[in-house]
């Protein structure tokens, strides 16, 4: 080597190349590397799970630390040359490199997001929607194999993507302001049957906005919708306040015919289909405020306890059970 060369600010003068690469390896594993797209999605991954799938290039190595040709006929010209390392090639294994990509490229992979409807202390606003990015694992592997790796902390490197624009645009929901605004604003309430008294449960006009949306139908209309997953939330903490798990009904059948069975107890919840029909109502259509909700009964499961006899009784219908639902038959003589 020669007797001014550097990794980054490390002297690693008169050590051989092995020794070097373990020097870079070392730097390279202690510093963070960004994978970024132009559309916006990034991540950071650390330079010791690059330095596990790969090897240093020591032939690109060789060649940033070749001495000059010319410089040898100068006299003590290796006094004043210096290498300067600040990056370093890497060969990588190829099935841990696919399989390293495959999980990046997830990561960077980001769905669009629609607009959302938000209140500002009065007024209903609109947070604009997000574009979204497709990432192949093959662009992570180009980006990585066409790009020496930096041994100093920060460096970003671009890996290929494709936009994915959001289904409905921010322009799409500006249209709907108006009938946003006025659903926002109904200050709707929930009367839940607790016990022997009934409980009210009022709503902010920041949840009435989360649970709005904007769907276009197949002519191409715009509406404003439920939200699905916001909706479910409230209902689940409104059903939380009352419900029951059912019991277990466990029938005793023997050779097949039912001898007796333990009730189980009936468990309690909310029916939702009810609670969805009247908060979309209430929101979309009716001038009322008031969603009564209706308790619904859910039924203890069934568990069978099939017990067969020592008897060709017992066998006909034990070979009956477990070829039930499938194309054999079998008989006991």
């Amino acid at each position: 080597m020669l007797p001014l060369s550097f990794v980054g600010s490390e002297n690693i003068s008169f050590k051989n190349i092995d020794s070097v690469s373990d020097t870079i390896k070392n730097k390279i594993s202690s510093s963070k590397i960004v994978l970024k797209t132009e559309n916006g999605t990034k991540i950071e991954v650390s330079g010791e799970s690059l330095t596990k799938i790969s090897s240093i290039n020591k032939e690109s190595l060789e060649k940033q630390t070749d001495y000059p040709f010319t410089w040898r006929f100068l006299p003590f010209s290796f006094i004043g040359f210096r290498a300067n390392i600040d990056k370093a090639e890497l060969t990588y294994e190829t099935e841990k490199l696919e399989h390293f990509s495959e999980e990046k490229s997830a990561d960077l992979t980001k769905q669009p997001e629609n607009a959302i409807f938000k209140v500002d202390g009065d007024k209903v606003s609109i947070e604009s929607s997000k574009i979204g990015a497709t990432v192949e694992a093959s662009a992570v592997e180009d980006s990585l194999k066409n790009s020496a790796i930096s041994v100093l902390e920060g460096q970003e490197l671009v890996v290929d993507s494709k936009k994915v624009e959001p289904e409905i645009q921010t322009d799409d929901y500006t249209k709907l302001k108006d009938l946003a605004e006025k659903a926002i604003s109904k200050n709707i309430y929930f009367m839940l049957p607790i016990g022997n008294r009934i409980d009210k449960f009022a709503t902010t006009a920041e949840e009435r906005a989360s649970l709005l949306d904007v769907k276009k139908d197949e002519n191409g209309n715009y509406s404003l919708t439920l939200k699905e997953d916001e909706m479910s939330k409230v209902f689940s903490a409104l059903e939380e306040k009352i419900k029951k798990e059912p019991g277990v009904t466990i029938v005793k059948a023997i050779n097949g015919s039912e001898v007796g069975r333990t009730q189980g107890i009936s468990g309690q919840g909310l029916d939702f289909d009810d609670f969805k029909s009247q908060l979309s109502g209430k929101l979309f259509e009716d001038d009322g405020e008031q969603i009564d909700l209706k308790i619904k009964i859910i039924q203890p499961t069934v568990r069978y306890d099939r017990q067969f006899t020592n008897s060709n009784e017992g066998l006909q219908s034990y070979l009956n059970e477990v070829t039930n639902g499938k194309k054999i038959t079998v008989s006991v003589q």
